[in-house]
């Protein structure tokens, strides 16, 4: 389970899965939607939309 500050963090279980997969295979992870990936440690995201 994923905490931050104490708190577990509620998080979609596709996301959770994508994650761990990008960081299992050394990916960068690229998503519009970068709020739904954060505090999941070693997993490097991109906003191709915002760049």
């Amino acid at each position: 389970m994923l905490r931050r500050n104490g708190e577990s963090i509620k998080r979609n279980r596709f996301d959770t899965l994508i994650a761990a997969q990008a960081v299992a295979s050394g990916l960068v992870l690229v998503t519009n939607n970068p709020k739904d990936f954060t505090g999941i440690a070693e997993l490097v995201l991109e906003n191709w939309v915002d760049s």
